[in-house]
């Protein structure tokens, strides 16, 4: 179920990407797939030929038909389609990490949390009032504290406002807040200021980026995959429906 939530995401959001920034491509797929429609007509109307040389296929036939060939048509689509999905996954990162950048209230509740985490702590020696607006981290251990919540409550969020997204890259909270810590120590070994949201930010999205290269790719092919499955399964009805009246006219006619 997982993997067919995923497929049908990323077929959806591959296709609208399309639509919107590749229209060339999509008109390009749209003829090759109208084309194989109408190659897939002809053949559901006449291979019943092999085996009932007298069989003619009547409109409900000539339906079956079309729907076979709208349905090849919509397959050479979406497949074309899904070569763009590492691009839409990138594009809904980046946007997220620009949105949560201005969502005031996720920086102020993330702040929240590292003060009260570093207060109770209890490894600064200075601790401003909450009004301040920041949160001391002389400490390593204030920066490890700090760094874990803030990769936790970015990787939430993200998970929260894309959950299909999320099942594809599951963030692993350790890893960017390794990686966020590692930061934290170059950035105040060179500078006594306030270590900037945005760059904790950048972090974990790049840290998103990786991930999503990593697994997309083999994504595609297993959609690709399931794309042409359904695509056949559903091909089968019509092609076995307009087969079974050709068999059934040489019944009537014997």
């Amino acid at each position: 179920m997982v993997y067919l939530k995923i497929f049908f995401w990323l077929l959806s959001a591959s296709f609208s990407y399309m639509l919107k920034k590749e229209l060339p491509l999509f008109f390009h797929s749209l003829t090759i797939g109208a084309l194989l429609g109408a190659v897939c007509w002809i053949i559901a109307s006449t291979y019943t030929l092999l085996w009932n040389k007298k069989f003619r296929a009547n409109p409900i036939h000539h339906l079956f038909c079309g729907l076979a060939a709208v349905a090849t048509t919509l397959f050479v689509i979406c497949f074309f389609s899904l070569k763009y999905s590492k691009e839409v996954g990138k594009l809904i990162v980046f946007n997220w990490a620009a949105k949560i950048l201005k969502d005031s209230r996720w920086e102020d509740w993330t702040l929240a949390q590292s003060y009260e985490a570093v207060r109770v702590s209890g490894r600064e020696k200075f601790l401003p009032p909450p009004q301040a607006q920041f949160v001391p981290l002389v400490d390593p251990y204030s920066r490890a504290i700090v760094a874990n919540i803030y990769a936790r409550n970015a990787a939430y969020d993200f998970s929260k406002n894309h959950p299909a997204l999320s099942l594809i890259i599951h963030p692993d909270v350790s890893v960017p807040s390794r990686a966020l810590l590692q930061d934290m120590n170059a950035f105040f070994q060179s500078s006594p200021q306030v270590y900037p949201v945005d760059r904790a930010l950048k972090i974990v999205t790049y840290y998103l980026i990786s991930i999503l290269d990593s697994q997309m790719g083999r994504l595609v092919v297993l959609s690709r995959s399931i794309l042409a499955l359904l695509f056949v399964v559903f091909q089968l009805i019509p092609f076995c429906l307009i087969g079974w009246a050709a068999y059934q006219d040489i019944r009537v006619r014997t």
